[in-house]
């Protein structure tokens, strides 16, 4: 596994701040960061969440990655859950990811750890019993 250097604080959350998401995406391809829920949350808890999901958004349209969309699924569920419609959205999101990797393992698990049983859930017991036998 590659080692990752740190993002450079100041300068990618300055410039994701300012929605200038083409210039932060190359700073963090520069220092070799990664995309990962935990390492973003911990380096850009400064910065609204909601531009930090539109930033992980416009960084997977660059180069579409599971651990983007796991990102994104992550900051809207544990982070932005106040957001009207967040479900549908999560929806969405997961729709995309398993277009981009069908029957993909991670995104499977996490919307069954995060869905199964959940009253609120946007996917029908149809989708969420199909989601399990791939797992499985």
């Amino acid at each position: 596994m590659m080692k990752r250097k740190k993002y450079h604080c100041n300068t990618i959350n300055k410039l994701i701040k300012t929605y200038r998401f083409p210039e932060a995406y190359q700073e963090v391809i520069k220092t070799n960061a990664e995309f990962s829920f935990d390492y973003l949350y911990i380096h850009l808890k400064k910065i609204n969440t909601e531009t930090v999901v539109l930033f992980l958004i416009y960084a997977n349209t660059i180069e579409e990655d599971i651990s983007k969309y796991l990102c994104i699924l992550n900051y809207l569920y544990f982070i932005a859950p106040y957001v009207v419609g967040n479900d549908i959205i999560i929806y969405h999101f997961v729709k995309e990811a398993l277009a981009f990797s069908p029957n993909d393992s991670q995104i499977l698990s996490w919307v069954l750890s995060v869905y199964g049983g959940n009253p609120d859930c946007p996917f029908s017991e149809n989708e969420l019993s199909e989601f399990r036998k791939l797992i499985m």
